[in-house]
């Protein structure tokens, strides 16, 4: 009987035990549960939130009118939406995550002629029913999830750069005969050999002040082509470049052909192009938009430092130079057809053939875009120095709408 007894006592500490973990594992299940959704739940606030940055994007691009843009009388103010899902506020320099924690105001988040900052909230409501959360605020906010972004978004660039075979900070002269075939667009004008094929420089609204270090204009280009540069397609190069054969023998470099196709970033200090390492040809149907299966569009060149051509490339496509300290100069027996947007003075020599190309439609709709040029994610503490003190800037959520 003792010995019944004892293998009794032993079944039920097996059965307790069982049951032991049985419950444990529930616990565990119901935790990771609980962390999914949670988790669905911060990832649907943050979709939210990039809707709504798309949304005003949406319309910046719709609207003209930068008084618009910018708020009535400076003032911060929410964009209006037929949605609960995300709320926007516009920020300056009294109006932004480092002021707020900081107490000193932060100009470069004051709106400039072509860019603003916005701050913008997504939220995810219990059962996603806004409304719930309506009826009941106190009852439901704890289960309001949000995420917040804050974004600088740079609106397209006013006039087209890319009407003229060279838009330049400065002058574009030669010592030698050059005829460019088409317009040039030169806040110094031209000069030495140089002659255009179309003098009408009306539709050119590039200025001196235009041109200045700083400039709204000049800071809305460097937006852009930092846009450029981001885009995952984009072959970025940190080091000093020479544009030879080498170059083009390294098929990461190239397409098939050894051709530059696609978007080049050069992201140090002087890029030569010494080689005769030439462009894709473009294929179009004649629409300009190098939209259509089979349309091979031009290639997009950004160079942040300066630029010396030598070499003999066949090259057509777009050419945006940002380096100021040194002239550029196009001195070999190349042949570009397209746009060169350069930050300072050009210099062309040789037997260099300059023609102008229409690339702007294409350039229009693929490039001079309202962009995001610097991105947040408030998932963490922004640590950061003041005179001799030390602050965590914590960007807080925007409350949802009522």
């Amino acid at each position: 009987m003792k010995k019944k007894g004892s293998i009794l006592i032993v079944v039920l500490i097996i059965l307790a035990g069982v049951e032991m973990l049985s419950l444990i594992y529930i616990g565990v299940i119901k935790s990771f549960s609980t962390s999914a959704k949670h988790s669905k739940a911060v990832d649907i606030a943050l979709y939210n939130a990039n809707e709504g940055v798309n949304s005003v994007m949406n319309i910046l691009m719709r609207d003209a009118d930068w008084d618009f843009r910018t708020g009535p009388d400076g003032n911060p103010y929410t964009f209006d939406f037929d949605t609960m899902d995300f709320k926007v506020q516009r920020l300056d320099a009294n109006t932004n995550p480092i002021t707020v924690v900081t107490g000193n105001p932060d100009n470069s988040f004051n709106p400039t002629t072509y860019s603003i900052w916005i701050k913008c909230t997504g939220f995810y409501y219990p059962q996603n029913k806004p409304d719930l959360y309506k009826s009941d605020p106190t009852k439901y906010g704890h289960l309001v999830k949000k995420r917040t972004i804050i974004t600088k978004i740079g609106a397209a660039i006013p006039f087209n750069p890319f009407n003229a075979a060279i838009t330049a900070c400065g002058s574009v002269s030669s010592t030698n005969a050059i005829s460019v075939d088409g317009k040039i667009c030169a806040t110094d004008g031209i000069s030495g050999g140089v002659s255009v094929t179309d003098p009408d420089t009306s539709s050119c609204s590039l200025t001196p002040d235009d041109c200045a270090e700083g400039s709204d204009l000049k800071d809305a280009i460097k937006d852009w082509a930092k846009d450029i540069c981001s885009e995952s397609t984009t072959r970025v190069y940190e080091e000093d470049v020479q544009l030879v054969t080498a170059f083009a023998n390294n098929p990461e470099n190239v397409n098939a052909n050894k051709e530059l196709e696609g978007n080049y970033c050069f992201k140090e200090n002087v890029t030569k192009w010494a080689g005769n390492v030439g462009g894709v040809d473009t294929i179009d149907d004649g629409d300009g938009d190098f939209s259509d299966p089979g349309e091979v569009p031009p290639p997009v060149m950004v160079i942040y430092g300066n630029l010396t051509m030598t070499g003999t490339p066949d090259f057509d496509g777009i050419i945006i130079v940002m380096g100021d300290t040194d002239v550029n100069k196009l001195s070999g027996n190349e042949s570009f057809a397209g746009s060169i947007l350069s930050f300072n003075s050009v210099k062309l020599g040789g037997n260099a053939g300059m023609a102008y190309k229409d690339f702007s439609k294409y350039m229009n709709l693929n490039k001079n875009r309202v962009s995001r040029s610097e991105y947040y994610i408030a998932d963490k503490p922004i640590r950061m120095k003041i005179d001799t003190t030390e602050y965590n800037v914590i960007i807080a959520d925007l409350n949802p709408p009522n």
